[in-house]
Parts: structure tokens; sequence; C-alpha cells
């Protein structure tokens, strides 16, 4: 019931989705596998100790669920200027919200074999649920805003200053040019630069193969401005 979820299985764990790390990932897998034969075969016994405390009845077999998340889907926050992320993130209501939201509609299934109609004749069919985590915290699920201020304005004003170098160098416009000077005197340039290196930078980079005035204009832009 998620659409088109590729399941795969590698040496005992099953896997709803790809890697996170992967370029054309979703940025979220599932992994089911037991972890009780993990643990004879790692030998970390500490581990069923860990679950007895925890209440697990390690007679019978163990098995986990992972929600693998990356930080791209996540929006996690930047660590502020102290070092450390907010302590909410970390609390166990949090982490069920993260997970209960990751599983979805991972393990429900529609049984085809059982078709049937509904009262308007439509064909339906059952659902087979193979886990129900309804007993975890029925939390509303927040986000952090992985949201730079700082950065964000950054990125607007070089993209703005590319692009009117690359207009006053293909047409020659003094509006142009003026703009430019307005720009770069009243907008902060980027972290850990100089809006003369910049201009430089993007004039070498003109996106078209530069005519002879162009040229001209692409070596001369930076020495025609005002810093």
């Amino acid at each position: 019931m998620q659409g088109k979820l590729d399941v795969t299985e590698d040496k005992g764990t099953y896997y709803f989705g790809q890697r996170v790390t992967l370029h054309n990932s979703s940025g979220k897998q599932i992994a089911v596998y037991c972890k009780s034969d993990e643990i004879v075969r790692s030998g970390k016994e500490y581990i069923s100790a860990y679950h007895r405390h925890n209440g697990l009845d390690t007679e019978r077999p163990i098995v986990r669920v992972e929600v693998r998340y990356n930080i791209k889907l996540l929006h996690l926050p930047y660590f502020d200027a102290t070092g450390s992320f907010d302590p909410n993130w970390f609390s166990p209501e949090h982490l069920e919200s993260l997970f209960k939201e990751g599983v979805g509609c991972s393990f429900q299934f529609r049984d085809l074999t059982r078709p049937r109609r509904d009262a308007h004749r439509n064909l339906k069919y059952p659902v087979i649920t193979l886990m129900d985590f309804d007993f975890l915290r029925q939390l509303p699920m927040e986000r952090a805003q992985c949201f730079d201020q700082q950065r964000s304005n950054d990125r607007a004003n070089a993209s703005t200053v590319r692009g009117l170098v690359n207009e006053y160098i293909k047409h020659n416009a003094p509006e142009t040019l003026a703009e430019l000077q307005r720009f770069i005197l009243v907008n902060t340039v980027p972290e850990r630069t100089n809006w003369r290196l910049r201009i430089e930078r993007y004039a070498h980079q003109y996106r078209d193969a530069p005519n002879p005035e162009e040229m001209q204009r692409l070596e001369s832009i930076a020495q025609q401005l005002k810093y």
C-alpha cells in the first residue's frame, strides 16, 4: 500500500526501499531482520540482557524493525552556537513519532486473490496487516525547521550578481551595470569572500563562447565597479 515500493532481501534482512545514501533514494528505508540471530552471530549477549531488562521475552525470536532516514528528509537542524541539538529531538515521544511516520503503511498489503465488489460495484481487495504499531505514542510528527536565513540570503545574492554579470557581458547595457553597482553596495557578500573576486569568477564562467566585444567586457567588468 506504499505504491511502487521495492522490497528486497539480503542475508535474512528484508529491505523496504533503497539505501538512503543512493542519489535517487527517497531518503527513507525500512530494514527488518531477526535480532536474536544477529546477537548469536556477533556474540553481543549484552544486548539480550538489555532486552530482558526492558521486558522482552528473549526465549522467543526478537524481530528488529529499523527506519533509516537521511538528513535531507529529516530536515535536521544544524548545530547551534553552543554545538548542541534541541534535546527534544531525542525524547522517546519524538523518536516514536519518527518511527511511526517512517513505517507508514509499509506492512499493509492488499490480498489480490480475494477480490470483492462494494455497493457501487467497484472492485476492492482486503487489506492484510503484517505488523501493527498502534501501541506506540500517538503524537503528531514535528520536524525541526532546518532553515538558515543567512545562508539562504547568501545564495540569493550570489545568484542575482551572477545573473547581472552575464546580462551585462551579453548585452552591454549601462542600466545593468548600474544595477549591479547598486546591488553589491547594499547587499552583503557571501561569507569568506568579496564581491570583486566573485564578479571576476562569474565573468570567467560566462555561459556562452564570448565574441571579442563580450570578451572585453568580461575582462573589464570587475574594474568598472566600486567596492
